[in-house]
């Protein structure tokens, strides 16, 4: 049965919307409470080296992972983070895959000329800080793979502090700042990694966050105020090895070439924001754990 107008318009204004004015969109000063969701991921699965210019990231380097930029009226709150570095097939446990002697798991999708890249299963590393235990000791000077993780406050939006330098280009050192994604020297933070660490005990972090799990939390994010989720690491190539059982026992072989142990990180962050000057946001911030 056809509806009357005076009954399609009790409808209308039981969503509080007038017939007469369309819907549009809201500032951050009159939202109110509104929670607004974010999710935001990213990473590098291969290293850029370049011979001349000099480029190599892999020995001593510095990623932006990813990073969320909070407005002003707004504050934010991360909820969820994940952040781990990415791992090169050949360490993958030979036994796991296709056994020590069958090359196929080596250079996943590589060949002369190619970047190291992760392989399509056995690609991050799983074990806590585990790279820290792929190097020789025996090897004079040999030192063990060493990779943070860290989350940084930096006043103001690092996309327009981005734009007062010229495009990534490895030939250029002065565009390898604040670049996301892309795994850079470590002389491109020649203070260090920039900005403030989130109120609280948030160090340099060694142990990583896989994809299939999650660090949940609350930090509180100010307005205008980017949050950096930052990698760092230093570390050596080595040597792959392998154990075989012999007649006469367990013994140690080398396979392959030798290989960095770790690959860029990818990342993500997952939290909400709200509008700064409201209740329901000073009640998040003391109390919002879970919320």
């Amino acid at each position: 049965m056809r509806r009357k107008p005076e009954e399609q318009q009790k409808g209308a204004h039981s969503f509080g919307v007038s017939p007469e004015q369309p819907l549009t969109p809201r500032v951050a000063t009159d939202r109110g409470s509104d929670i607004e969701p974010f999710l935001v991921s990213g990473g590098a699965v291969s290293f850029i080296v370049s011979v001349n210019p000099a480029f190599d990231p892999r020995p001593d380097g510095v990623q932006l992972v990813r990073s969320l930029y909070v407005p002003s009226g707004r504050t934010g709150f991360l909820k969820q983070l994940r952040v781990a570095p990415f791992m090169p097939p050949i360490f993958v446990d030979p036994w796991e895959t296709s056994g020590l002697t069958n090359a196929s798991w080596r250079v996943f999708g590589g060949g002369v000329g190619a970047p190291t890249r992760p392989g399509g299963r056995n690609g991050v590393w799983e074990t806590p800080f585990g790279w820290e235990g792929y190097f020789d000791p025996a090897v004079q000077g040999a030192l063990a793979p060493e990779w943070t993780w860290q989350l940084r406050f930096i006043r103001g939006d690092i996309a327009r502090l981005r734009s007062r330098r010229p495009p990534f280009s490895v030939a250029d050192p002065s565009s390898w700042y604040l670049v996301e994604n892309i795994a850079v020297p470590a002389v491109a933070y020649v203070s260090g990694i920039p900005g403030a660490a989130p109120a609280g005990a948030w160090t340099p972090e060694r142990m990583q966050v896989l994809q299939g799990d999650e660090l949940s939390s609350h930090v509180v994010i100010p307005q205008d105020t980017t949050l950096c989720l930052f990698a760092r690491w230093k570390q050596q190539a080595t040597q792959p090895r392998g154990v075989l059982q012999t007649g006469e026992g367990l013994s140690a072989q080398s396979y392959g070439q030798t290989e960095f142990p770790l690959l860029p990180s990818f990342g993500q962050l997952h939290g909400y924001m709200q509008a700064a000057d409201r209740e329901a946001s000073s009640e998040n911030a003391l109390y919002g754990w879970g919320g």
